[in-house]
């Protein structure tokens, strides 16, 4: 038990939790808006934006509604349906685990009714999400079909909209 160990013991531990207390605030972004920024940034290398976009999908699956409700107000869903859209235009292992890892991120977004309600209003995110059925990647299509079964199921629209984001595929 803690009670039993002595002073200098209990200093050694709380000095150890403060440091990786502050090591975790170094490692990335942590705000909403911090992560738009770092989505949108030019300069950073597509390396450097898979990473925060790993890091975006665990903050997305693990934060609050209020977190992602500021997310999607600061542009997040724009950001990730625009490194979605730059992906697409790519074909190496690098921009197709960046492709996989956006379609985590709106899977994650979407997982209320604020983030359906959002990709639902979206002119291009239906299908940019049709565009990422690629045979040759069976798991990323798995969670995009996931994705738009469960879009297509959202009452009023969301049938006519995955049909239409499907039929503007295959066209």
């Amino acid at each position: 038990p803690l009670r039993a160990r002595d002073v200098a013991a209990k200093r050694e531990l709380l000095v150890n939790h403060l440091k990786r207390g502050a090591q975790s605030q170094k490692r990335g972004p942590n705000r909403p808006s911090e992560f738009v920024q770092a989505l949108r940034s030019t300069s950073s290398s597509v390396a450097a934006k898979l990473q925060v976009i790993e890091t975006l999908r665990i903050s997305l699956t693990n934060k609050a509604v209020s977190w992602l409700k500021d997310f999607g107000k600061d542009g997040g869903l724009h950001v990730i349906l625009n490194l979605l859209r730059e992906s697409q235009c790519y074909d190496t292992s690098t921009y197709n685990r960046m492709q996989h890892e956006c379609i985590k991120c709106l899977k994650a977004f979407m997982n209320n009714k604020y983030g359906l309600m959002e990709i639902l209003d979206d002119e291009d995110g239906m299908p940019l999400l049709a565009r990422a059925l690629v045979p040759s990647q069976p798991l990323m299509m798995a969670d995009v079909l996931k994705i738009l079964a469960a879009l297509s199921l959202v009452p009023p629209i969301g049938h006519d909209k995955t049909l239409e984001a499907l039929t503007l595929l295959g066209e």
